[in-house]
């Protein structure tokens, strides 16, 4: 066999394989962190950052138990060598909180969600290439929270399990019927400084799948900046 004949037999399964790849369609979300204190405290934050922007908000039904919700949507353009993504996702669930001492905070939620989710990964190969991947997802998490909280700071750390299940996934070369499932361990650290009421916080994390053969491709660091106001409706 020729060389030439050998070089495009070699590039046109490279090409193959980039085109059968997929772009990362799973982003994690800001991690909810509340701290509830008492019964009818509500709890708003909006955050933007790595991965796009996400509205949370929590609500202490009894002085143990509260409700939570948030929605998270990317519109994210990349340059000619970098992605594009664009997701938008709600989710809701219910969270059990407690005091730790003065200072401590305690607080276990669980919950699940839906959304949509689309990437383009752009290749300078030969040319321009985008490789394109997209599906409808679910997700279904358990979190916990442990920190300190005081009138100025607070310190934390923010630990979610969290199951993604793609109902319906196709890339630029395959429709996959059979649902696509990833297992993903997700731990942050956050930070809040501002007043007893309204602060600002920052919120740093990682998102590691607990399995080697994922079907489809993710974002492995978060990182959010946001403001959150805390009051409570019964005073």
């Amino acid at each position: 066999m020729k060389m030439d004949n050998k070089l495009s037999i070699g590039m046109s399964l490279i090409i193959f394989a980039m085109m059968s790849a997929c772009a990362p369609v799973y982003v994690p979300t800001a991690k909810h962190t509340h701290f509830l204190d008492s019964e009818d405290e509500a709890d708003i934050a909006v955050y933007t950052g790595l991965n796009g922007f996400d509205a949370q908000g929590a609500y202490a039904l009894t002085p143990k138990l509260g409700v939570v919700g948030g929605i998270s949507a990317s519109n994210r353009e990349g340059s000619s060598s970098s992605s594009d993504h664009q997701h938008i996702a709600i989710e809701v669930g219910a969270e059990y909180f407690k005091k730790l001492g003065k200072n401590g905070r305690f607080e276990a939620l669980a919950g699940l969600g839906f959304g949509t989710s689309e990437a383009k990964e752009h290749y300078d190969f030969y040319g321009p290439q985008k490789v394109n991947a997209k599906g409808s997802f679910s997700n279904y998490f358990l979190q916990s929270n442990i920190g300190l909280e005081t009138r100025a700071f607070d310190l934390g750390l923010a630990v979610r399990m969290n199951q993604i299940v793609f109902s319906k996934f196709e890339t630029s070369s395959t429709t996959y019927n059979n649902t696509k499932a990833g297992t993903f361990f997700e731990p942050s650290i956050f930070a809040r400084l501002g007043w007893e009421k309204l602060k600002v916080e920052t919120q740093i994390g990682f998102s590691v799948p607990l399995q080697q053969d994922l079907e489809f491709q993710y974002e492995p660091l978060t990182f959010s900046l946001g403001i959150r106001y805390n009051w409570n409706l019964g005073k």
